[in-house]
């Protein structure tokens, strides 16, 4: 859910970075799907007639800073981000289930250290609005494909002059696939990728700037062991590319390329409540912020 990898991104006529375009939202926690992060096994179908709640908590620390390659020390930047998800499965055919939610991200960013001049600021992301198809292709459902499209509304707490927003205002389109694979009872493998494309921002900084962004990717790839009936561990990780932005038409030189590293364990309390605890951090980072560490924690209720 937090869309962990945040580019900072330069305010016309500034010198260094003062203005950070980051919208806190799934990416970076997402259950079945997140910018959007996914979760080992959030592609696992939902029987058709359920309902899920989940609630993401996620304590991410920076206190790195890069621009094009180059590291600035003691800049830092800290988020607790939450994000609370509702979804309901439909069975379609034999084979495929439906499944429409709505994410309502929250939480609070302050800038530390060297960065203390971003300020902070708290309050609810642009809410998210989303649809997964799950099919399998066997009957023992094996193999695995999940398509979701993801789009966020403007409607989280935004301030043109704050140097620190939880809402973009703007729009912006997910697109994210993914195939699972179990190669027996215990072992699992999870593919994914994703494309996400927003409109312009034309209310960026304090001079009301326009903002546009480039098509961001990510790839992400999750190993997953099965300890026993109850209990998974995941290892794995992904690579976020691309981003790039303009301001007034002007290349920012800001593009992304990032990646990650994620160990995840999952337990199963009873058939109706799963608790979720996942470990990662930033293992490369050419453009912005890089994460030294982050907690997610993921509560799932069934009903």
């Amino acid at each position: 859910m937090i869309h962990g990898h945040h580019a900072c991104r330069r305010a016309p006529g500034s010198r260094g970075f003062t203005k950070l375009a980051a919208s806190l939202l799934l990416a970076t926690l997402a259950g079945n799907a997140g910018a959007v992060e996914f979760q080992p096994g959030g592609y696992d179908p939902v029987a058709p007639g359920t309902s899920l709640l989940l609630l993401y908590a996620q304590h991410a620390e920076r206190d790195r800073y890069y621009q094009s390659d180059r590291r600035s020390d003691g800049m830092g930047l800290s988020s607790d981000v939450g994000i609370l998800r509702y979804l309901h499965s439909f069975k379609l055919g034999e084979r495929a289930v439906i499944e429409p939610q709505v994410l309502q991200p929250f939480g609070r960013m302050s800038g530390n250290g060297a960065a203390n001049s971003l300020g902070h600021t708290s309050g609810i992301g642009d809410t998210i609005l989303a649809v997964t198809l799950v099919t399998w292709l066997d009957e023992d459902k094996r193999n695995i494909l999940g398509f979701t499209p993801y789009l966020y509304l403007p409607t989280g707490r935004y301030h043109a002059g704050s140097a620190l927003n939880m809402g973009e205002n703007r729009w912006r389109l997910v697109l994210q696939g993914a195939y699972s694979h179990r190669f027996s009872g215990r072992w699992a493998l999870d593919l994914g990728a994703e494309a996400s494309r927003a409109s312009d921002n034309d209310e960026y900084g304090q001079t009301r700037a326009t903002l546009s962004e480039r098509t961001r990717y990510e790839f992400q790839t999750y190993l997953r062991y099965n300890l026993g009936s109850l209990t998974e561990l995941s290892l794995g990780g992904g690579h976020v590319v691309g981003a790039a932005t303009r301001i007034d038409d002007v290349d920012q030189g800001d593009r992304l390329a990032t990646t990650y590293a994620r160990l995840t364990l999952n337990r199963v309390f009873s058939p109706n409540f799963q608790l979720q605890a996942q470990l990662g951090r930033d293992l490369d980072v050419r453009q912005g912020f890089a994460e030294d560490a982050r907690l997610n924690l993921r509560l799932l209720w069934a009903f």
